[in-house]
């Protein structure tokens, strides 16, 4: 079947003429273009503009990849273009890129304040030491009223360990009390005070971390010496609230540095009051007690609170009846290696004031004067 031939535009006039020739020659590529642009942008959007398919070629043809092309590769309509086709992933890599900025920016913020706060703070916390002076004072007797020299005690070494937020003075008035009272001279280990904030984290770290600060390291070089001594018979430690902590740590270090030689250790002689330690060694000491008030909240803010956990929360318990001054003392097991002085129902945590006053002293309870070996060195009795 023969297919119909077109019928010619004829142009009747020559203005037609010059009209048609016009668009041909300038109008139809500019419609084209916008054409072409057209298919571009909505070919993006999906949108595809009616075309005749049916009349347009293909084209095939085989690619050798051996021999690749050297031209640089490039996308056509450009990154904003290919992007505008997943709108959804546009906007969550912006969302990627803020956050992610955003953290970069924090942690180099948080970096740089520690380049620069966390040395600040280490000085200022040695300027603090430096101002406090040194570790180990003395202290310093009461004259005798008639005069009289006071006994020497040659074979002995008492020493004291402070608790937190106690001051040099505060550590000389403790000092100067024991020596009246026990009427002998005692060396006092500066367990240094930085505040009542830096004080708790220092217990943490002494405690539950085991890393030996200054006052750790300090104590128990002169420890060692008189532990070492044989000139020295008795050595004779004392330690309130974080001093327990201290202490704590020297006994397990005597156990090992002594742990060829230990009967240097049945010297040693240990009492603690209102003791902040998680655990006390036991081994061939002469004897350890601790002394506590139930109510003292060091103590009993443990139960909620770990890092201030004390004697009376990790010391096993023993809820019989209370023994009578001079009849036999019961036995429990637990991790707290030593006898266990519990004043039931008193309160307070400060040693001169809670512990050691004169009229209200643990030290006068009828079951401590009948059971405690401390009791008995007190005006210088029982010397060795």
């Amino acid at each position: 079947m023969s297919q119909p031939t077109p019928i010619p535009f004829r142009h009747n006039t020559i203005v037609g003429r010059h009209l048609g020739a016009f668009f041909g020659a300038v109008l139809n590529p500019l419609i084209r273009a916008i054409y072409r642009a057209l298919q571009v942008v909505y070919g993006v959007v999906g949108v595809h503009l009616p075309n005749s398919n049916a009349t347009c070629p293909v084209l095939a043809y085989d690619i050798d990849a051996s021999h690749p092309d050297s031209r640089p590769i490039y996308f056509r309509g450009g990154p904003a273009i290919l992007l505008l086709r997943d709108a959804c992933g546009a906007v969550w890599q912006v969302v990627l890129l803020v956050g992610s900025l955003a953290m970069t920016f924090s942690v180099l913020f948080v970096l740089g304040i520690m380049i620069f706060t966390v040395p600040a703070c280490y000085i200022i916390l040695l300027l603090i030491r430096w101002v406090q002076g040194g570790a180990i004072i003395h202290s310093k007797p009461t004259p005798n009223p008639d005069g009289r020299p006071h006994p020497r005690f040659d074979a002995e070494a008492w020493m004291f360990v402070n608790g937190m937020c106690t001051s040099k003075s505060g550590l000389q008035l403790i000092i100067n009390y024991l020596h009246a009272h026990f009427g002998r001279p005692i060396t006092g280990i500066y367990n240094c005070t930085y505040g009542f904030w830096f004080d708790l984290l220092e217990c943490i770290i002494q405690r539950d971390f085991s890393i030996p600060t200054d006052d750790i390291r300090l104590g128990y070089s002169e420890l060692f010496k008189r532990v070492s001594c044989d000139r020295i018979r008795r050595v004779v430690l004392m330690g309130h609230s974080q001093g327990g902590i201290i202490i704590s740590t020297w006994v397990d270090q005597l156990l090992t540095d002594f742990a060829d030689d230990l009967d240097k250790l049945k010297k040693v002689e240990i009492y603690t009051f209102a003791s902040a330690a998680n655990h006390f060694s036991g081994g061939p000491f002469a004897r350890i007690e601790h002394f506590v008030n139930t109510l003292d909240f060091v103590s009993r803010i443990g139960k909620c609170l770990v890092c201030l956990t004390g004697a009376i929360h990790f010391a096993p318990d023993y809820d019989g009846i209370p023994p009578r001054p001079h009849g036999p003392i019961p036995m429990v097991r637990g991790r707290f290696a030593g006898r266990m002085f519990k004043r039931i129902g008193a309160s307070g945590h400060l040693l001169l004031s809670h512990y050691l006053a004169p009229g209200s002293s643990i030290l006068d309870d009828p079951v401590v004067k009948a059971n405690s070996k401390l009791k008995d060195y007190e005006h210088g009795r029982g010397a060795a």
